[in-house]
């Protein structure tokens, strides 16, 4: 899981095995050491709710994420556009969820008319 954050953007990218990791077991997190000042965790957590947002506890940031709405956004890959997080944050947070194309292109099968003849 790759982070970016830029103002009031949060960008967060996907690669195929995390987002099956995500929508296996509900969650997909990330840690990054920071030595003798401990961790920072980031943690993508699918919720049965409409809106989701972002919290933070200690080192974690815990961004939520409506399952269903995700799910049929997933769905869709090959995709270009992200998952724009619906509000609920309070921060005034544009929070962006992208599936990294490239891989999902290599993972997808080629379907029948895309093979060449011979």
């Amino acid at each position: 899981m790759k982070l970016q954050v830029q103002g009031q953007s949060v960008r967060v990218r996907l690669s195929e095995d995390d987002l099956a990791a995500l929508l296996e077991g509900g969650r997909c997190s990330d840690v990054t050491s920071l030595g003798t000042l401990g961790c920072w965790q980031r943690d993508l957590i699918l919720v049965p709710a409409l809106v989701g947002g972002l919290s933070a506890e200690g080192g974690t940031w815990s961004l939520r994420v409506p399952r269903a709405a995700f799910e049929a956004f997933a769905g869709e890959r090959p995709r270009r556009d992200g998952f724009v997080l619906p509000g609920g944050d309070g921060a005034g947070l544009d929070i962006t969820i992208e599936v990294d194309v490239r891989d999902s292109r290599k993972r997808l099968p080629r379907s029948a008319s895309s093979r060449p003849e011979g």
